[in-house]
């Protein structure tokens, strides 16, 4: 444990030296690489990227020689480990990483353990380096995770996986990551706001809550103002909010009692969930509609009842198996994409509960008990 730690101050040491990359901000765009861009770069990325498809949405295969020492790996979650993302996430890792016949230790750290700015990035790194692991599962695209990374992207260990972001960086092109792995949010987004404008009426009231300049706010948020505006849609009240259920409901509580509101475009699937709690709490029932990003047992509710105009279903799963397989992949020495885009799909009423039911286990191939809570 000294010599890891010994390593990990000298490595500060020595990095501390370089300057530290630009953060995720108001130059999001200028440093993002879109799907589109990416494949155009590197046209052979794309047959890869679609075999490793096959791979994520196949069984799990054993690996062929397993790795004579138990493997240590730290996986770093978003807000509370007890939530339903989070929950998912680390079962769909564990159940594939069994089928793979994988020995490993798994450790989990979340942006909770520590500050912000440049002391958090060093509290970060510091109790990764301690635990020593061979492969860091890393999301997220706030400025301290990306500080965080980019130390030890510049080390032989450990091997960085990105998950839940499909847009490489421009600033860590010398120096990538094992692979990223994500949704088109862009995309996706462009296709919900597609939809959402068919099916209101021109003239119906919208409001939108939104998530502070970040990589989810550039790449979902600006995304759905930007084609409604290309629609000519006016949106009254554009707010933002932090990624929290009981700020959201706060602020939709203030929104939807001081006029009348048609649709309420939630950012997140935290902010859906208090937008949903404050249209029960004011009685706006069959007046007033949000959209949602997932599909548990609770979303299907507010399709039937009406409270959700329409979801975009991302096929959560695929996440962690395409973590469990670069792993595999990455220690037979196999050939990997440097880029894999999970799928998903727009869920829009009317659909039978067996269509419903299609779609969860398509999306939850192992953790669907979890959603259905």
């Amino acid at each position: 444990m000294q010599q890891t730690f010994f390593g990990a101050f000298l490595k500060i040491v020595l990095i501390g030296l370089l300057p530290i990359q630009s953060s995720f901000s108001t130059t999001l765009s200028s440093i993002l690489i879109d799907s589109q861009q990416f494949y155009s770069s590197y046209p052979e990325q794309l047959p890869l990227g679609e075999q490793f498809a096959e791979v994520v949405e196949a069984s799990g295969i054993p690996i062929n020689k397993p790795p004579q020492e138990t493997l240590r790996i730290v996986i770093q979650l978003v807000g509370l480990e007890s939530s339903l993302k989070n929950q998912a996430i680390l079962e769909t890792f564990k159940q594939r990483m069994r089928e793979l016949r994988i020995d490993y230790r798994l450790d989990t750290f979340t942006e909770s353990g520590y500050l912000g700015g440049s002391e958090g990035a060093l509290q970060g790194y510091l109790k990764i380096a301690a635990m020593d692991p061979d492969y860091l599962l890393v999301t997220g695209g706030g400025a301290v995770q990306s500080r965080i990374v980019e130390r030890f992207l510049l080390s032989i260990k450990p091997k960085i996986i990105v998950y839940d972001m499909a847009t490489p960086l421009r600033n860590w092109e010398n120096h990538p990551p094992l692979i990223y792995i994500g949704f088109d949010e862009r995309q996706a987004t462009s296709q919900l706001a597609f939809e959402i404008h068919k099916k209101l009426p021109i003239k119906s009231s919208m409001h939108a809550l939104v998530l502070p300049p970040d990589y989810l706010s550039h790449a979902r948020c600006d995304t759905f103002l930007d084609r409604m505006y290309d629609n000519n849609r006016k949106i009254k009240v554009i707010r933002s909010v932090e990624n929290s259920k009981k700020l959201a409901y706060e602020a939709a509580l203030e929104l939807l009692s001081t006029s009348s509101v048609d649709f309420v475009f939630s950012c997140t699937q935290a902010i859906s969930d208090g937008v949903v709690l404050a249209i029960k709490a004011l009685g706006l029932e069959g007046k007033t509609q949000t959209n949602t990003w997932r599909l548990s047992s609770q979303d299907i509710r507010g399709l039937r009842d009406g409270l959700v105009l329409m979801s975009y279903l991302f096929k959560q799963d695929e996440l962690a198996v395409g973590m469990a397989e670069a792993v595999k992949r990455d220690l037979e020495g196999a050939r990997m994409p440097r880029l894999y885009i999970a799928s998903g799909s727009l869920v829009n009423m009317p659909l039978s509960d067996e269509r419903l039911g299609e779609l969860q286990r398509q999306a939850y191939r192992y953790s669907r008990s979890i959603w259905q809570k």
